[in-house]
């Protein structure tokens, strides 16, 4: 999955917690955010002004735009995050792990990186499906007798 895709993908189901998220979609959504949102921070940082001075107006524009990204993509990254949790087979609350100091992260992001259930699980299809609904051969699961 290309990057535009990605972030389009999640914007257009920016609430829903249901389904699954393929890693592709998952990680090229955080890494643009983080991206965006340091170089954001880097502009606040360059832009403002020494303590006791006035910060020019362009760093009110920064910060604006910094919490307008920050706030408006809350939502869609904990819907892709609980998505993606799904495809490995876990339940979407498992990113609430993620307040648990020093070891939460590490346990989400680890959670993350592995690889979605092949076939389908109880959260949905396996988001590698065709558009047709058959998975390709390559990523079916062998049949159980």
């Amino acid at each position: 999955m290309n990057p535009v895709a990605a972030v389009s993908s999640v914007l257009r189901r920016y609430a829903v917690f249901s389904g699954r998220a393929r890693r592709g979609e998952y990680w090229w959504f955080v890494l643009l955010r983080a991206a965006a949102l340091a170089g954001l921070a880097a502009g606040v940082g360059v832009t403002a002004a020494p303590e006791g001075t006035p910060d020019p107006p362009v760093t009110d524009v920064l910060v604006a735009a910094l919490l307008v990204l920050l706030l408006g993509t809350a939502l869609p990254d904990l819907a892709v995050a609980a998505r993606r949790l799904h495809d490995v087979g876990l339940s979407g609350l498992w990113i609430l792990v993620n307040v648990v100091p020093g070891i939460g992260p590490l346990t989400v992001f680890v959670m993350t990186v592995l690889p979605g259930d092949r076939g389908p699980n109880r959260f949905g299809p396996d988001p590698r499906a065709h558009r047709s609904g058959t998975v390709a051969a390559r990523h079916a699961a062998p049949a159980v007798r």
